[in-house]
């Protein structure tokens, strides 16, 4: 019966061995990229459903300025601006 060099079968072995680690990484990747999916679809719905109320709230035609509060009306093409807190 022939057999592998000992350097020849630590290669074969050590090649094994990554290929399985690379393997087991890819697939907590999948299962990470999963996950995250899974939560932006959650995060997606808190954000339409916060928009919903702002619009219920402020008027479907409202937009507003993130860094300042500040919102905008738009009324026949032009934005009326509307202090934060009004």
């Amino acid at each position: 019966m022939e057999y592998l060099s000992e350097e020849d079968l630590n290669g074969l072995r050590l090649v094994n061995t990554k290929y399985d680690q690379t393997r087991s990484r890819i697939a907590d990747i999948a299962i990470a990229s999963y996950q995250l999916n899974r939560q932006l679809e959650g995060i997606i719905t808190e954000r339409n459903d916060f928009n919903q109320k702002l619009s219920f709230k402020y008027g479907e035609d409202s937009i507003v300025n993130l860094e300042t509060g500040e919102i905008k009306k738009k009324q026949n093409g032009e934005d009326k601006h509307i202090p934060a807190g009004q």
